[in-house]
């Protein structure tokens, strides 16, 4: 039986596209009409918006050639931070107004991010009027900071309304945070989001994330104590105890979560804020106007030595470097017998310092002087001696026992 196989049908084969034969199917009334359509709609949402940019334009060479000239020339700063806060919203705020305005010209009958034009219009109004707020907001806070921080006196002649040098950054972040998210709370539910569970969501997360970092906002936490209670500023020559000792040492920077101590040593310290807010800290940096601190030395004496005579030694002694160390104060030195030791009258000099970071060295400067002022006077300073004395019959010492004589 003979089988007849029929041939397949061969693939047409591919047609390159002639771009002006498909050009030359196409009628010039349709393309003249649809070109029309396309300018009436954009050409007038494009003027709208070259108008809107042309106007923030204006409005930002007024703020800077105008407006900033006059500023300069007032007593107060607060003007000039104003200024200087403005440029960044007038260009955000023209930039999202002149999209709107290209929008609604173009789509008149979109619905976008499902609001109408009149409610975009008005969210765009509360976002621009949120970044205005946190500008001007820290320029508050700066002009503030500059100008009335140093004219305020707490009742005690501190500085309790004061804003410091280390709490300025922190003081103005916060405050500009804080007008930020009023602004997000305020545009959120124009969107259709419900802020309410977004809120107890939050909430929810922050007790999580406060037991995970319960250490880390401890630190946090006692940062912003210590810079607003300010028992340190950055300079202060500070004490404390830590696993080594006692630490001492000057105050570099106060961190969110560590405070830098450098020690005279040059060794840097990081302690955690939530330490240094629990310890007993020593500033030798506050005091009275002048700031002295009082030093002082023991220094031991032969029992036969002259009270008054060793006294008026030692405060020669003192008074003499006081004119011609710059380091010592000028307040009177004293000086007292203060024990009977074992072997000398122990001797107590006290005189002051302007820096209390150099007190260790001031006082082996007035320990050698002391020392040779004692000398040149014939005063003995008495080695360590102990008496000792034996009540009742002296014991007999055993008699030697004469050495074995080898045998031969």
């Amino acid at each position: 039986m003979n089988a007849t196989t029929a041939a397949a049908p061969a693939a047409p084969a591919a047609q390159a596209l002639d771009l002006g034969a498909w050009l030359s199917k196409l009628d010039p009334g349709t393309l003249a009409r649809d070109a029309g359509a396309l300018a009436a709609q954009f050409l007038p949402a494009l003027f709208l918006w070259l108008l809107v940019q042309l106007a923030a334009e204006a409005l930002l060479w007024i703020i800077v050639h105008v407006l900033k000239p006059l500023t300069a020339k007032t007593e107060t700063n607060l003007d000039d931070f104003v200024i200087e806060a403005l440029p960044v919203p007038v260009r955000v705020s023209g930039l999202l107004i002149g999209v709107w305005a290209f929008g609604q010209a173009a789509f008149p009958a979109a619905q976008p991010m499902g609001q109408g034009w009149d409610d975009l219009f008005l969210t765009i109004l509360i976002a621009s009027a949120g970044m205005l707020a946190a500008g001007l907001a820290g320029a508050l806070v700066r002009w503030y900071y500059q100008e009335i921080t140093p004219h305020l006196k707490s009742r005690h002649g501190g500085e309790a309304l004061q804003i410091s040098k280390d709490t300025f950054p922190m003081a103005r972040r916060l405050i500009v945070w804080a007008v930020w998210l009023a602004t997000i709370g305020m545009v959120l539910p124009r969107f259709g989001v419900d802020v309410g569970p977004l809120m107890a969501g939050l909430g929810i997360a922050g007790i999580a994330v406060g037991f995970a970092l319960q250490d880390t906002l401890s630190n946090f936490f006692s940062g912003i104590s210590l810079l607003s209670d300010k028992p340190v500023s950055i300079g202060d020559f500070v004490s404390l105890e830590n696993e080594n000792g006692v630490l001492k040492g000057f105050v570099e920077e106060i961190g969110w979560r560590s405070t830098r101590i450098r020690t005279r040593g040059n060794l840097t310290y990081f302690v955690p804020n939530n330490k240094l807010a629990s310890s007993v800290l020593v500033n030798f940096s506050r005091g009275l106007d002048d700031n002295w601190k009082g030093s002082s030395l023991s220094v031991g004496v032969s029992y036969d030595s002259d009270p008054e005579m060793v006294k008026k030694v030692i405060l020669d002694a003192v008074r003499s470097l006081q004119k011609t160390d710059s380091r010592l104060g000028v307040q009177e030195p004293s000086a007292r017998l203060d024990e009977f030791g074992d072997s000398a009258l122990v001797f107590k000099a006290f005189w002051t310092v302007k820096d209390f970071a150099q007190s260790e060295a001031v006082a082996g400067t007035v320990r050698e002087e002391v020392f040779r002022a004692l000398r040149a006077h014939g005063i003995e300073i008495p080695f360590p001696v102990r008496t000792m004395r034996w009540e009742g019959p002296m014991p007999k010492r055993p008699a030697a026992k004469k050495p074995k004589r080898a045998r031969r």
